[in-house]
């Protein structure tokens, strides 16, 4: 039902070789104003080295800052692997 419904802004992680607090997708989320968002991050080696070119460590350090950053303004956050 309609009651029970939650808005949740959907995105991603932050870029690689950027702070979470000055990616632009991340601020975007944050100046949506909605209590929730679901951020998408890649989860399979694959994606991690060849679509978003990062090294598994890169990886865990944008999922990691992302949540952080997110979740130290209050923003309810989930991870979308």
């Amino acid at each position: 039902p309609v009651a029970k419904s939650r808005l949740v802004a959907f995105g991603s992680t932050r870029r690689k070789g950027i702070r979470a607090e000055d990616d632009p997708q991340i601020k975007a989320l944050v100046d949506s104003g909605a209590p929730t968002v679901c951020i998408v991050a890649k989860s399979h080696l694959w994606q991690v080295t060849d679509i978003i070119r990062a090294t598994p460590e890169e990886n865990l350090e944008m999922i990691t800052d992302s949540v952080s950053y997110l979740t130290s303004l209050g923003v309810r956050t989930f991870v979308d692997l």
